[in-house]
């Protein structure tokens, strides 16, 4: 049986191109790309961390950009690099929303404990100043001690001062400086400020009190003036407090060694000028010894712990210690009148006169001339009733304190 003859095959037409197959696998790759980034910044948003999401995008944008080349092949770069700056521009925006958002929750939590701290010092200065309301309407001394809460000065502690700070009363008939001298005085005189204890800085001290450097360098001369304080200057220097002031009393008849024993001080002399010399009118009415009769003269520096305090110029009659310049007189005259001659001073006459430093005082005494000094003028009797020495001491006014013991009858003293 003959064969039927095959049906041709439609003609192609010319101009039509058959469908590329890289399309559809480049739609395909965009659409997993998309669909992959999509899902990392879910990721993203759920991490957490001070970049929440990078490490996750850093991973899938790679693959997206492997998923489009093994699509399109190599004839394809154009597209593929539009898909990655977009994934990229996508990261940035992300990272820099999450900078934002931790920037953000820094600054909130910087202000909720400033908050707290202002609150929690705010609390400390009502419960203080409730207790000593409480203290004072009982009439008991507040028990706020020295030390502030912390190592900085605050509105009513200072870590270098005792105490609190004190209420200044600004009014007529009382100075400020006054009130300052009297606070500082008394902290020095009960302890709470020790010698050799340094005071804060012109600057922060009046800053701290509310005043003016010029009131604050008032009071603080004042002290120094009182001597209470020293004042140097320099890259060491500052005010400080001073040593206690040497005591000495006029009571009984002692001499300085003996008295600065009492006080457990050392004392010490060097003598200044030893001679015999005549009689002046006024030496020999004291003495009761003719005008030029011969005296000895001895002028001496006596120390204290090593330091100048006063100037020893003393008379002594040469017919009643006969060769007493031939003994050391570095150490007490009054021990050595007893010892060799029998004779120990048994009263005396004293009167106190205030004076100033002389240069030759000044430079002897270690202070500046003009500064304030006390003159003691003593004529000394033995029990016998005749005058044993004449002298006339100067005391440095800011190292010297004189005490005088009274009483109804001399004879309970």
């Amino acid at each position: 049986m003959a064969s039927e003859p095959m049906a041709p095959e439609p003609p192609v037409l010319t101009g039509q191109a058959p469908a590329p197959a890289g399309d559809a696998a480049l739609r395909s790759a965009r659409s997993a790309a998309t669909a992959t980034a999509a899902a990392a910044r879910r990721v993203a948003k759920s991490a957490v961390g001070p970049r929440p999401g990078q490490d996750t995008v850093l991973d899938v944008v790679p693959t997206a950009r492997s998923t489009a080349a093994q699509a399109t092949g190599p004839t394809e770069p154009g597209r593929i690099d539009k898909v990655d700056r977009a994934a990229q521009t996508d990261r940035a925006a992300q990272t820099d929303r999450a900078a934002q958002t931790d920037r953000a929750a820094q600054t909130d939590r910087a202000a909720q404990t400033d908050r707290a701290d202002r609150a929690s010092r705010t609390d400390r200065a009502d419960r203080t100043d409730r207790a000593d309301g409480v203290a004072s309407a009982a009439g008991a001394v507040p028990t706020a001690q020295a030390d502030p809460p912390s190592g900085r000065a605050s509105a009513l502690w200072h870590p270098r001062l005792p105490g609190r700070k004190p209420k200044l009363v600004r009014g007529s008939g009382v100075t400020v400086h006054g009130q300052i001298e009297n606070w500082l005085a008394d902290a020095i005189a009960t302890g709470r400020l020790a010698p050799g204890d340094r005071l804060p800085t012109e600057q922060d001290l009046s800053g701290w009190l509310g005043v003016s450097r010029m009131t604050l360098r008032h009071a603080l001369a004042e002290l120094a003036q009182r001597g209470l304080v020293t004042r140097t200057v320099g890259r060491s220097g500052g005010t400080f407090v001073a040593e206690p002031k040497v005591e000495q009393d006029l009571t009984v008849l002692a001499g300085f060694s003996e008295q600065l024993r009492r006080h457990g001080l050392v004392a010490g002399a060097r003598v200044l000028a030893a001679a015999e010399i005549a009689a002046s009118a006024a030496a020999s009415a004291a003495l009761e010894i003719g005008v030029g009769d011969p005296v000895y003269e001895v002028r001496r520096l006596r120390l204290a712990g090593g330091q100048p305090i006063l100037i020893e110029h003393s008379l002594f009659p040469a017919e009643r210690c006969p060769g007493l310049l031939d003994y050391r007189l570095d150490g007490s005259l009054y021990e050595l009148l007893e010892e060799k001659y029998g004779q120990r001073p048994y009263r005396a006459k004293e009167s106190l006169e205030p004076v100033t430093a002389g240069v030759r005082e000044a430079e002897a005494l270690g202070v500046s001339e003009g500064a304030p000094l006390m003159l003691v003028e003593r004529t000394a009797y033995a029990q016998s009733g005749l005058p044993l020495e004449f002298a006339r001491d100067l005391f440095r006014g800011d190292r010297t304190k004189v005490v005088v013991w009274t009483s109804e009858l001399a004879g309970e003293l």
